[in-house]
């Protein structure tokens, strides 16, 4: 007997095209999931309260530091001519570079994983959530899984 798999769509779920996944790390320890999606392009990090993803307590990240773009069907980090730059996969990176699955980002001493959603299985948190303002070596486990809704 045949067994028909079902997509999201055939379940009446959200296409996960285009949609990405960023892992915050810092120091080793697991800080935060956040989604990007096509539709909020451009995603904004930063020191500053007014960015998407806020990295209020990271010294070494600029106010504006970076933003992710969906960019003719793939995600892209920008450098926004922050002071210490950024790296993707440990190279420094002027100006923008498409991100693939699984690329490592680093962002002052905060550090990101992308994953393209398509290809792996995550529950995720909205991408506008404040990163916590507390050092991580203060910090005991943070599960952002409790505050979902």
């Amino acid at each position: 007997m045949d067994e028909k798999k079902s997509s999201p769509s055939d379940a009446g779920l959200p296409s996960l095209q285009g949609v990405g996944v960023l892992v915050m790390l810092c120091e080793d320890e697991w800080m935060g999931v956040f989604r990007l999606t096509p539709d909020a392009s451009p995603i904004t990090l930063g020191r500053s309260g007014e960015n998407d993803i806020e990295l209020a307590w990271d010294r070494c990240c600029s106010r504006s530091h970076a933003q992710f773009e969906w960019d003719n069907g793939e995600w892209r980090i920008v450098d926004l001519e922050s002071r210490n730059g950024l790296r993707v996969n440990d190279e420094k990176i002027s100006g923008s570079t498409t991100l693939n699955h699984k690329d490592r980002v680093r962002i002052g001493k905060t550090r990101f994983i992308f994953t393209d959603a398509t290809r792996e299985s995550y529950e995720v948190v909205p991408h506008k959530q404040p990163a916590p303002s507390v050092p991580p070596n203060e910090m005991t486990r943070l599960d952002l899984a409790d505050d979902l809704p």
